[in-house]
């Protein structure tokens, strides 16, 4: 947006009379991060980290900016990397700000979606545990952390089939967020979609669907059309509509989420190989085998080298190739 450039801009004046503050590069890495732009994030958070490694000095501020190291890599799809980011993260801020910080809750948020992505759940789930824990003690029940932690531990119970506990805790971090950020709030997106995944695992599909509707409509007012998190609403409002048996209204939502992806992720995203196996399971059902083959075909080897062997994404698509070489 023209609100991110005038940012950017006005941060490259300061770095250019400050060249030795960290903070302004961290920030340029924030805007951009915002922006999709990847690579340069990177490159600036690693920037902030260079010039206050040279200080010699260790504190939670640091650890916020491997943090963002951690974000960066999980945004590609480059999980185990962002899980190592984040235990970094998580052990600078333990020795600089003590183990009740509030940084620490964030730590702990961004390390338990990283083993939660990996399928990792006996390790994430001590972990969100303790996130939730100490956000209530550093912040209390009307922040919006606990908002973010109520999601957290949601998602970690929908992942173990717990649907109507994983339900009621997106609800209330929804209710977090309304209070604590107002309704237009960005953050609120997280657990209207997840009380969407939750009600089309409890089968109430339509429920779902207007869920979804209402996540993919606050995502197109936050970013436009062209973004990640639109296309994934796309995807989302689609299922809805292939549990309600509308195959044409799917095809057509998983298309344009796949669509939108491919022009705003990277090709070794794993976000962007779960916009293909959507599509690729609806034209199953309507019997468009060879295109289905060829997105799965296509979605494999990026969940091969983003995700752990014997993931369930990779299950899947092998899983369907060999249905499909059987017809």
């Amino acid at each position: 947006s023209d609100l991110l450039k005038r940012a950017l801009g006005a941060i490259d004046k300061l770095q250019a009379k400050q060249p030795d503050k960290p903070m302004a590069a961290n920030l340029r890495g924030r805007i951009q991060l915002a922006q999709k732009d990847n690579a340069a994030a990177r490159k600036s958070f690693e920037r902030a980290l260079a010039i206050a490694g040279q200080k010699g000095v260790e504190s939670g501020e640091i650890g916020r900016w491997i943090n963002n190291l951690g974000l960066v890599a999980s945004d590609v799809g480059h999980l185990a990397e962002a899980e190592l980011h984040f235990r970094k993260a998580l052990a600078v801020i333990e020795r600089s700000e003590g183990r009740e910080s509030a940084l620490v809750a964030l730590a702990l948020d961004n390390l338990g979606a990283a083993l939660r992505a990996q399928e990792k759940r006996d390790e994430a789930s001590p972990v969100r545990e303790r996130a939730l824990s100490v956000v209530e003690r550093s912040w209390g029940v009307a922040h919006f952390q606990y908002g973010t932690a109520l999601n957290s531990l949601g998602s970690l119970l929908l992942e173990t089939r717990r649907f109507e506990e994983a339900r009621e805790r997106f609800a209330a971090a929804a209710e977090v967020y309304r209070e604590a950020l107002g309704p237009g709030s960005p953050y609120l997106v997280w657990p209207v979609t997840n009380q969407g995944l939750a009600l089309l695992e409890l089968g109430r599909p339509r429920e779902a669907l207007a869920f979804f509707r209402e996540a993919l409509a606050l995502r197109r007012e936050l970013y436009g059309e062209e973004h990640g998190q639109v296309a994934s609403s796309h995807s989302d409002v689609g299922l809805a509509l292939v549990a309600l048996d509308d195959f044409e209204g799917a095809e057509a939502e998983l298309r344009l989420g796949l669509d939108i992806a491919r022009r705003t992720l990277e090709p070794s995203s794993t976000t962007l190989a779960e916009q293909m196996v959507y599509p690729a399971d609806c034209l199953v059902k309507r019997r468009a085998l060879g295109e289905a083959r060829r997105l799965y075909e296509e979605a494999l080897p990026v969940f091969a080298a983003g995700f752990p062997a014997g993931h369930s994404s990779i299950r899947h698509c092998e899983e369907a190739l060999a249905s499909l070489a059987q017809k």
